[in-house]
């Protein structure tokens, strides 16, 4: 009797799993076949997020469904799909999926943030990212810079070959301490000071977090994990940096100590005055920057700072609170030293691979500096070529190979019918390796970005920082500091390949595109 009863247990569990997994087959929607309990979890650990993506696009096409664990996804890398999801259609898809897995500090961060509260947030936020304020950062991304000159000088003398990644995490995180904090922690000469330390432990993501195992496969057991006090970065490391980041905001609030870093605009918003409240205005539609003399395309969009989206959620009188001040500051602090050193590892490896494209890049970085010493925002501007060179490395090699949206409504998409709650997935590596929208995608060709050919990329399928209102609030601080470092490399240093450059050059996807084996050069003085 009582194995009957479990033999019944059974039986019902497995028809109602198959019923679930059968969830895309009921709306024609074609995928890969998922396994009981862990969907298709252990294919794409096995191949890595963005190469399961490109084969499965392959094998069913450019809208299919797939399972994390029991949760259906919708992956989509039609161009034109794309579009009424990131912005035709963006107050339907305002949210990334909910991880709740980011403990309450990080839940308050502009990336994780739901609805109107992340309106308000990003609405204080985006006045932060204006070419002024980067023309105040000019000089302390400089002082970086030049210290990195200083250290490559003693590699190239010794004819040393380098590992690119680790090196360029060292001056990506003196940049982000120096702009975003106003401190000075000098991580390539002391790369054991805490702050160093603390930051590649909290952002290591070389193998797969325990916590999103736990999320994907066992989502019922989250409150537990919850209660735990489990979340993806620890709890000892995000102390570390909301003490540190908190000394800073007490002192210069006490002593009215002013600098030109991040911490310091974040604080005039938290400090503004009270004012009427005002509500940003939703943008539903396309609204190019008016000072963008590049044209309408979609890389001149991403490329121009402050889109019409931005500029409507901009009129809002938000005034930060400390603790989210304190999220803003902490996760762009760990999200940008990783995500821009491994763009410069990608492009530092390019170039080192291909001798043509780099000696024509560093003759068009000397036509524009001429007799100027250090680069200047407005001399970075000139530089098109470096933008191209820069452009075609992240289609190559996007730091993050996915990104997320959530449905909070029903929503329909000729005759394709999406429930509230469906999450889309988005695969920017995929698409940005598909020979359909890039011809040849395994060759780095800076051409395709030329100002001639650029008009011609169809819109939505370069998506390394995202697209619409809730595109990468720190794109341009990316794109910015990623140029400085490599017209201070260039100007001094010729590239070469090494003993242990791997062509072509093998990958490791976690969610965050790397070597696998790290990217190796060496250096010669110019």
């Amino acid at each position: 009797m009582v194995q009957d009863d479990a033999r019944s247990i059974f039986a019902d569990a497995t028809r109602a799993a198959r019923r679930k997994f059968e969830y895309w087959q009921k709306k024609g929607i074609p995928g890969p076949r998922p396994w009981p309990l862990v969907g298709v979890f252990v294919q794409t650990m096995k191949m890595g997020l963005g190469f399961y993506d490109l084969w499965a696009i392959q094998q069913f096409g450019k809208i299919f469904g797939y399972f994390d664990g029991s949760r259906p996804i919708l992956a989509v890398s039609d161009p034109d799909m794309l579009r009424s999801i990131l912005v035709k259609d963006f107050p339907q898809f305002i949210n990334r999926r909910n991880l709740d897995i980011n403990g309450p500090l990080l839940e308050q961060s502009v990336t994780v943030l739901h609805g109107q509260k992340w309106k308000d947030v990003r609405s204080a936020l985006v006045p932060t990212f204006t070419s002024g304020r980067l023309k105040q950062m000019n000089g302390l991304i400089n002082e970086c810079c030049d210290n990195l000159v200083s250290n490559l000088g003693k590699k190239a003398d010794a004819d040393e070959e380098f590992e690119c990644q680790s090196l360029f995490r060292t001056v990506t995180m003196d940049v982000i301490a120096s702009t975003f904090f106003g401190t000075k922690i000098d991580s390539q000469n002391d790369p054991k000071n805490e702050f160093t330390k603390n930051a590649k432990e909290a952002f290591d993501f070389t193998n797969f977090n325990p916590v999103l195992i736990i999320f994907f496969l066992f989502p019922w057991a989250m409150p537990l994990a919850k209660k735990l006090g489990l979340q993806i970065i620890s709890k000892e490391k995000l102390d570390f940096f909301v003490a540190n980041t908190k000394e800073i905001i007490r002192m210069r609030s006490e002593s009215n100590v002013v600098r030109n870093d991040f911490i310091q605009l974040m604080m005039r918003s938290m400090n503004a005055p009270d004012k009427n409240e005002k509500k940003p205005v939703e943008t539903t539609t396309e609204v190019q920057n008016a000072d963008d003399s590049q044209g309408s395309d979609i890389i001149s969009h991403n490329l121009s700072v402050g889109s019409g989206q931005e500029k409507s959620l901009s009129h809002a009188n938000y005034k930060l609170t400390l603790d989210e001040v304190v999220a803003q500051a902490v996760i762009f602090f760990l999200a940008g030293f990783e995500t821009s050193a491994t763009a410069l590892t990608f492009l530092t490896y390019c170039l080192a691979v291909e001798q043509t494209i780099q000696d024509k890049l560093r003759q068009s970085i000397e036509e524009v500096m001429q007799d100027l010493e250090e680069p200047t925002f407005e001399s970075i501007a000139q530089m098109h070529y470096l933008d191209a060179c820069v452009n075609e490395a992240l289609r190559m090699y996007p730091p993050v190979s996915r990104t997320e949206r959530e449905c909070n409504e029903d929503w329909e998409y000729k005759g394709l019918k999406i429930a509230k709650g469906t999450v889309i997935s988005i695969p920017i590596y995929a698409i940005q390796r598909d020979e359909e929208f890039w011809p040849n995608p395994d060759v780095y060709d800076p051409e395709r970005f030329s100002y001639e050919n650029k008009q011609k990329i169809k819109p939505y399928t370069f998506n390394t920082f995202g697209q619409g209102p809730r595109n990468c609030i720190g794109m341009r601080f990316a794109y910015y500091e990623i140029k400085m470092v490599m017209v201070h490399i260039l100007r001094n240093f010729r590239i070469l390949p090494s003993a242990k450059t791997e062509i072509p050059l093998q990958l490791k996807d976690t969610g965050f595109m790397a070597p696998k084996n790290g990217a190796w050069v060496k250096l010669q003085r110019l």
